[in-house]
């Protein structure tokens, strides 16, 4: 939370295809990533002390879950 945003975004965007690729999946929504970023940032706030890619692993599974 605390990177310059074009780190955040390409962070984002490392941790997205990571989860991503360890789902199987072939491609990725790039209108989903704008919600998976949101979602993960949020999660980042309330959990400081959580590692990163805890927090795009569950905002890949929610994204996911509603079928983007």
């Amino acid at each position: 939370m605390e990177l310059a945003p074009d780190d955040r975004a390409a962070a984002s965007m490392f941790y997205i295809g990571y989860q991503a690729s360890r789902y199987g999946a072939g491609a990725i929504n790039v209108n989903a990533l704008g919600n998976m970023e949101s979602l993960a940032f949020r999660y980042c706030a309330a959990y400081p002390d959580r590692p990163a890619a805890e927090a795009f692993a569950q905002a890949y599974a929610i994204d996911r879950a509603a079928g983007r």
